[in-house]
């Protein structure tokens, strides 16, 4: 035992012979051999590592050579020795660490570092080039096994590179993704939001292009101030003259907006929709809403407002851009009304249901024991069951519970999933049926258990091999194929 010492902070323990680790089990401590560590040229850390191995926690790292070895980024999630670059990812059992190969072809590894990383991507260097890392299966089920490239970005210069925020830039130019922003001075470049940026030229907006480059807009709009121009939140800017909303790729002013008192309003009710207020006026977007004022305006509900004047439900036109603003006028005591869950709502002491137009008071309804009934619809305080604020006679809870969970029933024998009308079977068929279940289109898969399936305005998009299949649910027999490694 005299050899025995703490080598780091009683996470691991060394003797002559080899080292150890406390491993807590079941409110018990046991001190434990880390096995293959080397006593003598052992090093404890983050990564541990001796003269053969690689180790985290107090697991050995697989393949991991500690020639060369260095972590990447901070979010120690890429690792490297001297030949290779690892992802560190999880096994199922969400404690294991995989490190797994990745593919680092044409990448000089043994001076790739870390650029940083944006909200979209991780971009490394080395000698020679930037890099973007992205997966080559855009659509994928089975993250564990997704293998991720190194992109060279092109033309950009290492030596110069630097991410800013979200987007990358060199001596010569400014880049979002793989994408060079074409009309952009790198030197006077500035970010002012994911999609506005702003340079010695002016103001720029980023567009989409049809061949999923960016483009470039410069924005000329009468009386900006470029120098102090900069963003608020949710879509919305301002300079020393004017309050701006940004809107389907262009950025309108807000006429007549009060600079001194206008403010971004942050819906705490997880709504889409964000107000904006100032002295005079309540704002949605880049309009001014009629009929509200901004004296006692606030979000009360995820779908209700107020101001001193009352209280108003509200709704969105996708299309058309704007608000439905429904006065209420029921008797209610907003100021302690709370969202129960869906439809209801609860003061101190009552029950509402709100039915598209008026708040409806459960009568005798217990605010207290009041809760939904598990993985339904339906909803019971001590004394009665309700449905879309209705009391429901005659059924007791139990008999409501075992309706709504009963087990659904397959339509093939070997079926694993189901998804509007599409059946995955687990011999690696997809099967289509109509309104009346009857089977209309058959189709075979590699493995069913790797597929990704979702249907969008009336596509039905599959993913299978590295290859995205595109179905029109009008005709079945009218598929596209598009090769996902060829993008």
């Amino acid at each position: 035992m005299a050899s025995f010492e703490n080598i780091l902070k009683g996470t691991f323990y060394k003797d002559k012979n080899s080292v150890y680790y406390v491993d807590m089990a079941e409110d018990k401590q046991e001190l434990k051999k880390l096995e293959g560590a080397d006593a003598d040229t052992f090093e404890p850390g983050i990564f541990s590592k001796d003269k053969n191995s690689v180790f985290i926690d107090k697991q050995r790292l697989e393949g991991v050579s500690p020639k060369g070895f260095e972590i990447l980024d901070n979010d120690l999630n890429f690792i490297k020795d001297y030949k290779n670059v690892f992802y560190l990812d999880r096994a199922e059992d969400g404690i294991t660490f995989i490190p797994r190969v990745q593919n680092t072809e044409g990448v000089d590894v043994a001076t790739l570092e870390s650029v940083g990383k944006s909200f979209f991507k991780d971009y490394f260097k080395d000698k020679n080039n930037v890099y973007i890392v992205a997966s080559e299966r855009p659509i994928s089920t089975d993250s564990i096994n997704t293998k991720l490239n190194f992109y060279k970005l092109i033309g950009a210069n290492p030596k110069t590179f630097e991410l800013i925020h979200n987007f990358g830039k060199d001596d010569k130019n400014v880049y979002f993704l793989d994408k060079k922003l074409k009309g952009i001075d790198a030197k006077t470049f500035e970010e002012i939001s994911f999609s506005i940026v702003k340079d010695k030229n002016g103001l720029h907006i980023l567009l989409n292009s049809d061949d999923f480059g960016i483009k470039t807009r410069n924005l000329k709009i009468s009386g900006l101030d470029l120098k102090t121009f900069k963003k608020l939140e949710n879509g919305y800017y301002k300079d020393k003259n004017n309050v701006y909303y940004d809107l389907d790729n262009n950025l309108y002013t807000i006429k007549n907006a009060d600079l001194a008192t206008f403010e971004v309003l942050n819906s705490p009710y997880s709504s889409s929709i964000y107000f904006a207020k100032d002295k005079n006026n309540v704002y949605y977007q880049n309009k001014k809403i009629d009929g509200l004022v901004a004296d006692g305006f606030e979000q009360i509900q995820s779908n209700f407002i107020k101001d001193r004047n009352g209280i108003y439900k509200f709704e969105e036109d996708e299309n058309e851009k704007s608000l439905k603003i429904t006065p209420i006028n029921a008797k209610i005591d907003f100021e302690n009304l709370k969202e129960l869950d869906w439809k209801y709502f609860g003061d101190d002491k009552n029950i509402y249901y709100f039915d598209e137009s008026d708040f409806k008071k459960l009568d005798r309804a217990d605010i207290n024991s009041f809760e939904r009934i598990e993985y339904t619809g339906f909803f019971k305080d001590k004394n009665n069951i309700y449905y879309d604020g209705e009391k429901i006679e005659g059924i007791d809870e139990k008999e409501w519970a075992r309706r709504e969970m009963s087990p659904r029933i397959t339509l093939f024998e070997n079926e694993e999933e189901e998804v509007s009308n599409v059946h995955i079977l687990k011999d690696n068929r997809i099967i289509i049926v109509d309104e009346n279940q009857k089977p209309i289109k058959e189709i075979k898969v590699k493995d069913y258990r790797k597929i990704d399936l979702t249907i969008y305005k009336g596509i039905l998009y599959i993913y299978d091999d590295g290859k995205i299949y595109e179905y029109s649910t009008k005709n079945l027999d009218d598929v596209k194929v598009i090769d996902v490694k060829n993008l």
